[in-house]
């Protein structure tokens, strides 16, 4: 205050002033007196209370003054990140933390930067601003009243930050040591780390830091400068401390000893995904001293690459081809990553006339040798040129298999694996491919968890996507979305766009939506377009108009066309198909399904040629119109030939059955369909007895071999019926032999679902309601069921079911509901034959399970116990995986239609509270992600399954304070006080009050 009261006549900064108030006292006057003098600035006032002294609360109703109250005077990133998101509300959450990193927790020079926001709107997209902007205030304010002596102090800390005062004094006497103390005491510019070592360290924020970093020359002069960066340099060096050698040896301008430096540890950063500070340490040196040291271009090459800047990235490696020498190793590495580079870009021509030449020239076997191999049949792949692609193959195969290369197990995995997506799997060899999928990811779980295995992952999931296992790709895609790491952001990004692409797939929309909003946000990481493509075809099955689903239909397929995307175009007709409905443009439907048609062929794929040949049978069949008996038979010889009976058995988007059956009444691919048709399981079964009567012997026994292999019991009926219809005594012998076969055959397993809604089936046949004749058969089965392999006696379940009845009447009701049982779980069951399921001896009544069979809240129980020993061990990745699937198993509760049910009720309890475990564990894991939407969707859970849940309340809370949502926090607080005082009297206990009182504090300071 002194010097603005002792020069009335200076005029005020534009940049504001600030006002220290630490307590009121009897210096509220100067107060008045200062604000007076300072008729046109623009105040920020930092206090520890708030002040409504004249005429501050007229220049807050102005807008004039930004107000910063604090206990400490200093900021943490939350309350850094609050104040920001609170004065400039149009600010992004990714720009206020580039804010906060710059001006640390120091509230003046937030709030000029948000003085100066207002002042400039278009600053707040990218909350970029220039740190001179306030040097002047730091000038005039902090450096104009220091003596030159602490001056100097403080540039020689800046150019070593960060420092303890033993690290400080090797570079500064005594005296002015003791000077430094106390600046970095008091000083709210200065950033505090009391852990590390036990090491008290400390920081200027970077603003302060850049200040005086402009400031050194000036006052230590060109000598004193260069001998401290030149001791830091050495200093730091001999200890290892590399990057701040570096950070002194470009100081200095000594780019020799930079370049020594970076190739001395690139190796280390890549691997431990240090990308930014490498090219940072790249990019200062100047163009001779690379050229001198053309492996730095290569190594600044990789590093854009994993940043996911191409363009760049092939700059360099093509930069490194030019100044590298012939057969050396760098050469062929840099050439084998341009290679990729170019393939990723779309440009295979360039790709296979750079790989050729790099093979060429490599006189010997190498890894790299066989690296260009692979990216050279690749690029052949992409230009249709099959024979010499499988012939590169077979070398790369042949490379990756010789154990005379002395390369380790990861690098032949590495080397063959593309092979499975990139050739197997387009020639519909997805054994193989499986196999080395298989194997690739074993090996990489061990030997390289951290880069490669992500990739085999993906490809493993886009394998179970191509034979329509949708499940089982989701799971694929989760585990590569979860262990992608900071080194392949572009396999994160890639498998969040297929799990969305995935979920849309299967109908789950709101799913898809979620995993949709997450890829949008990465389709920078991906500068192939994959994620845009899948983005968009994702977002075609969201539309609720034809007109955008049409709009976002065209994008995908002429960006997946402009990059020879063949898998993604068969994507997109694939989703016209089955958005039919919404376009209500046939014609269009079945245009991309020809171009699909087309293009497959001409790519010899053919499981994507016979997927979209089918959908056009079935748009005919669903016109009303007589299959095309030609293009019907066309399509199943190829899938015969190819072996894609999967086509017709795993496709909802048709109706699989309803086709072989049109073509076995055809006549042709008989034995191919026969060999399928235990697939489609009892229903399948069924529809062969409605045709049994009316087709010849051959196809007969066809039919009773299905029967044998599917375990339809139901079929030896109709034999016996039909044995004495038979001319042929061969013929007839033979389906009387398979008749008694049927009788004796094991019986089906049965699949109980008792969580959420009960239901039943044996094999494949879902048990109808109205089989069980009476609700006490259902009741009495599903105690049985939650009691399988107990054996229980009559006198139990009469009490348990007729309690009030008499003895002879209860034991009446008991053995016609056992009856009612047996014929629903076996309707061709005789009275008096033995149940397969319900075993009754000496007065007992047990359920067996046959084996194959399953029981929901057993594999609840299962893959909970299953997560939670994952989680002990630290396997992340794994435990989310078994928790999330036996949170999707639970649903809604045990047996939601008996809830007041007394045999049920102890066992609903114990369920409960094993979700609220498994829920537990979840959020926990979500919370070490930081993903705290996930956390807030487990922990809104937990609470409706217990609303006395005073963890979820807080953890809750936590999540929206992390996201800036302050007041939904403070309404989670009050429900949890209103349901505690309702309905147990109590309030909420003190990390819930102590929380809600750190919120209510702050936001009433602002």
């Amino acid at each position: 205050m002194e010097p603005l009261l002792s020069k009335p006549e200076m005029k005020p900064l534009p940049v504001g002033r600030v006002i220290v108030r630490k307590h009121p006292g009897p210096d509220c006057p100067v107060i008045i007196i200062a604000v007076a003098h300072l008729p046109f600035a623009s105040l920020v006032l930092v206090s520890r209370v708030r002040l409504d002294l004249a005429p501050i609360p007229a220049l807050r109703l102005e807008g004039r003054i930004i107000e910063v109250e604090s206990g400490d005077l200093h900021f943490d990133e939350d309350e850094a990140m609050e104040y920001l998101l609170t004065n400039v509300p149009a600010l992004k959450k990714a720009a206020a933390r580039r804010i906060y990193e710059k001006v640390a927790g120091w509230p003046a020079g937030l709030s000029l930067v948000c003085m100066n926001m207002k002042k400039r709107p278009a600053s707040t997209d990218s909350g970029r601003f220039s740190s001179k902007e306030i040097f002047p205030y730091l000038q005039h304010e902090i450096f104009s009243g220091m003596d030159q002596e602490l001056r100097r102090v403080l540039c020689v800390a800046a150019f070593i930050q960060p420092f303890d005062m033993v690290l400080l004094g090797r570079f500064l006497h005594a005296m002015e040591l003791d000077r430094a103390g106390d600046f970095l005491e008091h000083s709210t510019l200065v950033e505090r780390d009391d852990g590390g070592e036990g090491k008290g360290l400390f920081r200027f924020s970077s603003l302060f830091g850049d200040f005086l970093r402009e400031k050194a020359i000036h006052i230590l002069g060109q000598g004193e400068y260069d001998r401290i960066h030149r001791d830091a340099a050495v200093f730091f060096e001999k200890r290892g401390e590399i990057q701040r050698a570096l950070h002194h040896f470009g100081a200095l301008r000594s780019w020799n000893h930079v370049a020594r430096l970076v190739l001395s540890i690139y190796e280390d950063w890549i691997e431990k995904g240090r990308f930014e500070e490498l090219s940072s340490c790249i990019e200062m040196l100047p163009r001779p001293v690379l050229e001198k040291h053309p492996v730095l271009f290569t190594v600044w090459g990789l590093v854009k690459l994993y940043l996911g800047n191409l363009e760049d990235a092939r700059d360099c490696f093509s930069l490194a081809l030019e100044y590298l020498g012939p057969r050396e190793t760098e050469r062929f590495k840099a050439g084998s990553k341009l290679c990729e580079i170019l393939l990723l870009a779309g440009e295979p021509e360039k790709a296979e006339e750079l790989a050729r030449r790099l093979v060429s020239e490599s006189g010997f076997f190498s890894r790299y040798k066989a690296e260009a191999m692979l990216f050279h049949a690749i690029a052949l792949h992409q230009m249709c040129r099959f024979r010499e692609c499988g012939r590169r193959w077979r070398q790369v195969e042949a490379i990756a298999t010789s154990r005379i290369l002395p390369i380790d197990q990861a690098v032949r995995c590495y080397l063959i694996t593309p092979k499975a997506v990139f050739y197997n799997l387009e020639r519909g060899e997805f054994e193989e491919s499986e196999h080395i999928l298989d194997h690739s990811i074993a090996v990489f779980r061990k030997k390289d968890p951290e880069k490669r295995l992500s990739w085999a992952l993906l490809f493993k999931g886009v394998l179970k996507l191509e034979q329509l296992q949708f499940d089982k790709a989701l799971s694929w895609f989760r585990e590569a979305e979860n262990v992608s790491s900071s080194q392949n952001r572009y396999v994160h990004a890639v498998a969040t766009a297929f799990l969305a692409f995935v979920f849309a797939q299967t109908g789950r929309l709101d799913e898809a939506g979620r995993w949709l909003k997450r890829a949008e946000q990465m389709a920078g990481m991906d500068p192939t377009l994959w994620v845009e493509v899948l983005n968009a075809i994702t977002r075609a099955f969201l539309c609720n108009t034809a007109l955008d689903t049409r709009s976002a239909l065209r994008k995908a397929w002429n960006l997946s066309t402009r990059r020879r995307m063949i898998m993604l175009q068969s994507f997109v007709a694939y989703t016209a198909f089955q958005m039919r409905g919404i376009l209500s443009d046939i014609s269009l439907v079945e245009g991309y399904l020809r171009k699909a048609v087309a293009t497959s062929r001409r790519w010899e794929v053919s499981h994507r040629e016979a997927r979209a040949r089918l959908y056009l049978l079935w748009l005919r069949l669903e016109a009303g119109k007589d299959y095309n008996a030609h293009a019907l038979s066309g399509a199943m010889e190829l899938i015969a030939e190819k072996g894609l009976g999967f086509l017709l058995v795993e496709d909802s988007a048709i109706d699989g059955l309803k086709i072989a059956e049109m073509v076995l009444k055809a006549g042709f691919q008989q034995d191919f369909l026969l060999g399928l048709w235990a697939a489609w399981g009892d229903h399948g079964s069924r529809k062969l007895l409605e045709m049994f009567c009316d087709s010849p012997d051959s196809l007969r026994l066809g039919m009773c071999n299905v029967w044998l292999r599917t375990g339809f019991r139901a079929a030896a009926s109709l034999l016996s019926q039909q044995v004495k219809r038979v001319e042929n005594p061969q013929t007839s012998k033979r389906l009387e032999k398979m008749a008694r076969l049927l009788s004796d055959l094991p019986p089906e397993p049965l699949y109980i679902r008792l969580l959420g809604s009960f239901q039943v089936r044996r094999g494949e046949s879902l048990i109808d309601e109205r089989a069980w004749k009476r609700q006490k058969a259902r009741e009495l089965f599903k105690f049985l069921s939650l009691n399988a392999g107990t054996t229980f006696t009559q006198d139990q379940l009469m009490e348990l079911f007729w309690p009030d009845s008499v003895a002879s009447k209860a034991k009446s009701n008991l053995w016609s509901t056992i009856s009612a049982v047996r014929m629903a779980l076996e309707p061709f069951l005789s009275p008096k034959a033995r149940s397969s399921y319900i075993v009754v001896r000496s007065k007992t009544y047990t359920l067996s399970l046959p084996e194959g069979s399953t029981l929901d809240i057993r594999l609840f129980a299962q893959n909970a116990e299953e997560g939670f020993r994952h989680l002990k061990n630290g396997d992340m990745a794994r435990a989310f995986l078994c928790l999330q699937k036996a949170s999707d198993i639970y649903r809604e509760g045990l047996l939601v239609e008996d809830l007041y049910a007394d045999w049920c009720a102890e066992e609903r309890e114990r369920l409960r509270l094993l979700l609220a475990r498994v829920l537990r564990g979840m959020s926990t894991i979500y919370l070490k992600r930081r993903d705290h939407e996930g956390a807030l969707r487990i922990n809104e859970r937990l609470i409706a399954l217990d609303s006395w849940d005073e963890e979820a309340y807080f953890q809750l809370m936590e999540c929206y304070v992390l996201l800036g949502q302050e007041a939904k926090a403070l309404e989670v607080f009050r429900k949890c006080r209103a349901v505690l005082k309702t309905e147990l009297d109590i309030e909420p206990d003190e990390r819930l009050l102590a929380l809600y009182r750190r919120i209510t504090k702050r936001r009433a300071a602002l």
